[in-house]
């Protein structure tokens, strides 16, 4: 019988402090990933109204008028397009292996892509 039969599920062994640390690893990964995605988008407002800079800036304060407008409608109808007409693994968002193939990427050993 387990060491810690008495405590039933809230026993602590070796098994779940090195679940919790991965845990730890996993939630600071994706804090890192979250500020540096923050920053990116900080990034690209900026270029988009002509300033390199990652400063935190509000789109409601641009120069460039309606055009604004035009060019999101411009955007969506891209994405709309790279949906309807690219292939099949750009197509589905829920397969696992969809953006390595569509990329090209499923003959490298590090890929994992089924055959």
């Amino acid at each position: 019988m387990h060491e810690n039969a008495s405590q039933g599920d809230f026993a602590a062994n070796a098994h779940l402090l090195r679940i919790t640390a991965i845990a730890g690893v996993i939630g600071a990964l994706s804090t890192v990933t979250a500020y540096v995605l923050l920053h990116l988008i900080d990034f690209f407002t900026n270029l988009f109204f002509q300033s390199l800079s990652f400063d935190s800036r509000s789109p409601a304060g641009n120069t460039l008028g309606l055009s604004v407008v035009v060019i999101l409608v411009i955007g969506g109808l891209v994405i709309g397009l790279i949906a309807r007409y690219g292939s099949e693994a750009m197509r589905d968002p829920l397969e696992r292996d969809a953006a390595f193939r569509a990329l090209g990427l499923c003959g490298s050993r590090r890929c994992g892509c089924a055959a």
